[in-house]
């Protein structure tokens, strides 16, 4: 993303005390301290009047935030992950739509989300979340609801039918995370089930979506989730969530011989790490020269020389900078690692990251056991470098 992109802000809702109180207690543990001030900043920076934003510059953001580009990056994909974020784009211009968060009731009986919270706080603590949020229960058995119905109180005689038109400021219901799971397909899971045992309910959107998310969470194919949904409603009755849950953890544990699958933030390839940095960077941070504007005119003119992906230019640089302790050679020794590579069929940052993780593979296989080498190469050193940067 550009730093001269365009990004406006479009809101539907006022946000309520209730619903920063889920944002701060429920959302947060997951989201961690920047996506969520980077959620409190697109909102006060909305328009609450007219529901979108004026036009702000991605530097703008940045700067309020005092973060970098990447940083941005990732908070808002969390944002995005937990259904507090739609983002849309047409070239350089974004639509920020910010969603309300989900109700405390919604959050925390939600399969993947009420899961994930207490894996992160541990079950004492969610414990202590809960209370915050119970309601004092009145038995109101022995009472009598004398509340009057619309029709006791008013008389229609003649009512046009009122088109406002869907823009309008109010409450839309979140509806939690997208989940795309490719080992899941409820219209497979469907086909599975005896004609005996289909009920009206399994084509109950709200029925679907918590079936695939149990699907989801302990990763299960059509036919693991056919043995958990079939324990959970031995003559086809709907199973409560938690019937369900219970029989997918203990189906979990038979097959696979642990509680359930760790949910666990995804980290970025290395080839993606690369797409967001430049080539200058490399040069700022690891060049050890006196004068670094010789290394820097050296990686300027081999990315715009050389027609190659620029992502296993960047590679080349970073990985020639690292060998040679910060001192970079010259264009010559670059463009060599650069055709070595293309000789050998190697386009992609991708392809050279694992062709020498083989050889270091291969190395470690074939060497005899009482050499011993003068420099361990590591294979996680990629991941170091670009995290610095």
């Amino acid at each position: 993303m550009k730093l001269n992109a365009v990004i406006k802000i479009q809101i539907q809702q006022i946000i309520s005390h209730e619903e920063l109180k889920v944002l701060t207690l429920l959302y947060q543990p997951l989201l961690g301290s920047i996506p969520y001030t980077l959620y409190l900043t697109l909102y006060t920076l909305s328009n609450l009047e007219t529901g979108i934003s004026k036009e702000y510059m991605q530097k703008e953001l940045l700067d309020m935030l005092n973060i970098k580009s990447k940083e941005h990056i990732n908070s808002r994909n969390k944002l995005e992950a937990l259904g507090l974020l739609v983002v849309f784009q047409d070239g350089d211009e974004y639509i920020y739509s910010l969603k309300p968060p989900m109700t405390a009731k919604e959050f925390l009986n939600d399969t993947i989300f009420g899961s994930y919270l207490q894996d992160q706080i541990g079950e004492n603590q969610m414990k202590n979340l809960i209370s915050e949020f119970r309601l004092s229960a009145i038995d109101l058995l022995k009472y009598e609801n004398i509340t009057k119905s619309f029709n006791e109180v008013y008389e229609v005689k003649h009512l046009e039918l009122l088109n406002t038109g869907n823009h309008l400021r109010g409450s839309s219901k979140n509806n939690g995370m997208k989940i795309v799971n490719d080992k899941f397909q409820y219209d497979k899971f469907l086909e599975l089930i005896p004609n005996r045992l289909k009920r009206a309910h399994l084509f109950n959107p709200v029925v679907k979506s918590n079936i695939e998310k149990v699907a989801y969470i302990y990763q299960f194919t059509n036919e693991d989730m056919y043995e958990v949904y079939t324990n959970s409603s031995a003559k086809g009755e709907l199973p409560s969530d938690e019937k369900l849950r219970l029989q997918a953890n203990l189906y979990y544990q038979n097959v696979y011989g642990a509680q359930k699958p760790e949910i666990i933030e995804k980290k970025e390839s290395p080839d993606e790490q690369l797409e967001q940095i430049e080539i200058t960077d490399i040069i700022k941070m690891y060049s050890k020269r006196d004068n670094i504007a010789i290394d820097l005119d050296t990686v300027v003119a081999f990315a715009q020389r050389n027609d190659a992906d620029p992502d296993l230019l960047k590679y080349i640089v970073l990985r020639t900078i690292k060998l040679k302790e910060g001192f970079l050679p010259n264009y010559s020794y670059l463009e060599k690692v650069l055709n070595t590579f293309q000789n050998k069929g190697i386009t992609t940052a991708s392809e050279a990251i694992t062709y020498f993780n083989q050889l270091e593979s291969d190395y470690d296989l074939n060497k005899p056991k009482s050499s011993k080498r003068t420099k361990k190469y590591e294979t996680d050193w990629l991941d170091d470098y670009i995290n610095s940067l």
